[in-house]
C-alpha cells in the first residue's frame, strides 16, 4: 500500500505516464496536460480509474 502520494505515482501512474503509453501524457508535459486539464477535474478523475 503506497505510504504517499509519490509512492502511489510510481507504483501505478507511472507505468503509462512516465513513458507515455497508450496516449497517456507523460509527467511534466505541460503542453500535453493543458487540454485534459482544460476539461476540468470529474474528467481527469474519469480517466484515471479507466
Amino acid at each position: 500500500m503506497p505510504q504517499n502520494g509519490t509512492q502511489l505515482f510510481e507504483q501505478t501512474c507511472n507505468v503509462c505516464h512516465g513513458q507515455g503509453i497508450g496516449g497517456a501524457p507523460k509527467a511534466g508535459d505541460k503542453a500535453a496536460w493543458a487540454a485534459r486539464i482544460a476539461e476540468g477535474k470529474a474528467m481527469l478523475y474519469e480517466h484515471a480509474l479507466k
